[in-house]
């Protein structure tokens, strides 16, 4: 069960990104060529929520069940210190940047102001993901 999750986990890290990565063009396009906040947007927006809150409950049912939790006394070795506490909690944080983004973002008053709001945090969120994917940042870490 471990293993399946884990390449969940992994497949859709790819699928977070692309679309991460297709809203954050999308919005910083719009707030430039100040084009409305429309379907699309909140569409986008949406997919990109369920699709980090599902990599997050995947995330961390593999954190409890790989056991990485019980690993906190060990935090010296760089390994551990970035499965047990780096990763996650760097993701979380990523996690609530995209929430705020689209929920906030779509109250704002107007469709420049939501998609400049939405586009910072995201744009912020997806650096912070950059720097915590584990086969880019540590190797052999998978």
């Amino acid at each position: 069960m471990e293993t399946g999750f884990l390449h969940l986990h992994n497949l859709l890290r790819y699928a977070l990104l692309i679309v991460l990565l297709a809203a954050i063009i999308r919005s910083f396009s719009a707030m430039f060529s100040n084009a409305g906040y429309g379907k699309l947007d909140n569409k986008l927006g949406l997919w990109l929520v369920l699709l980090t809150h599902v990599q997050i409950i995947i995330g961390l049912a593999l954190y409890f069940m790989k056991g990485w939790h019980s690993h906190i006394s060990e935090m010296a070795e760089a390994a551990v210190r970035y499965r047990a506490l780096e990763h996650p909690l760097v993701m979380i944080i990523a996690a609530v940047l995209i929430t705020i983004g689209r929920s906030k973002g779509k109250r704002k008053t107007t469709d420049k102001g939501k998609h400049q709001f939405a586009g910072i945090l995201w744009l912020i969120a997806l650096v912070l993901i950059l720097s915590r994917i584990p086969s880019w940042t540590l190797p052999g870490m998978h």
